[in-house]
């Protein structure tokens, strides 16, 4: 059980978890038809790892650096994401002090509409997309599609389905052996402030439409997470730049757990 933990790590649809952390633009070109950037973005300390209703890791480093093109209407890009975490869980060793994922993706989007494919890589074991507890992987390949209602009506809906790699369980309550789950998770969220409040909050709501060996003693549908996040820039006096602060809380209603964590960028 606890290996197959190490292949259960995302990536995006981490609203609930992420650092809302200053963008770096490593590189910007182009024309009037078609623009390019390279990005480093994410990058920053958080106290735990929250994912999908879960606390995977404690106190962790992490960053994104992404290639991305614009043309109109029309985006695409690939990059890669990368986490490396110092401590435990507290709820559990799902992941072991030292534990380091590096991720691999690529997304297509036009208007609001984002298709994402993800290769979940972890430090646990190399062998590709092989299945099985008895062969083992560390990879998950995840695809993921995303809305955005706009400006206008800040909502986002995604929805995630791992496809090929860490998928299957030969232990209770999951006995089938190699029986793919295709495990999903659904999430909206909603982007909101208070008035003149400089504060950017992040309302979500994670739901897992079938049983899924990703959540522990749960099966069958069942919302994993109820969380709001709030996060803050604070500027440099004298400069333009600003040190990114964020904090989550959340509650998995499942297992009545709640959660918290504390994000800097830098």
């Amino acid at each position: 059980m606890k290996k197959f933990y190490l292949a259960a790590v995302a990536a995006f649809v981490m609203v609930s978890a992420s650092v809302n952390a200053q963008e770096y633009s490593l590189f910007e070109g182009g024309n009037d038809v078609i623009s390019s950037d390279l990005t480093l973005s994410e990058v920053g300390v958080s106290t735990s790892y929250l994912w999908r209703g879960q606390e995977l890791s404690g106190l962790n480093v992490r960053g994104d650096l992404s290639a991305n093109f614009e043309s109109g209407d029309f985006s695409m890009g690939v990059g890669t994401w990368f986490i490396h975490a110092f401590q435990e869980s507290i709820y559990g060793p799902l992941m072991k002090r030292g534990y380091q994922e590096w991720d691999l993706y690529a997304y297509l989007g036009y208007g609001g509409l984002t298709l994402t494919v993800t290769d979940y890589m972890d430090n646990s074991d190399a062998r590709y997309f092989s299945t099985g507890l008895s062969k083992g992987t560390g990879h998950a390949f995840d695809a993921s599609l995303e809305y955005n209602f706009g400006e206008n009506f800040p909502l986002t809906l995604a929805w995630n389905t791992i496809l090929l790699g860490g998928d299957d369980m030969e232990e209770e309550p999951f006995s089938s052996i190699d029986k793919r789950y295709y495990s999903s998770y659904a999430e909206a969220s909603y982007d909101f402030n208070i008035g003149e409040c400089p504060i950017d909050f992040t309302a979500s709501v994670g739901f897992i439409p079938w049983t899924s060996p990703y959540i522990d003693d749960a099966e069958g549908a069942h919302f994993s997470w109820l969380g709001l996040r709030a996060g803050y820039n604070i500027p440099f006096p004298g400069t333009e730049l600003t040190l990114p602060v964020s904090t989550t809380i959340g509650l998995n209603p499942t297992d009545g757990r709640f959660l918290w964590s504390v994000a800097i960028g830098f």
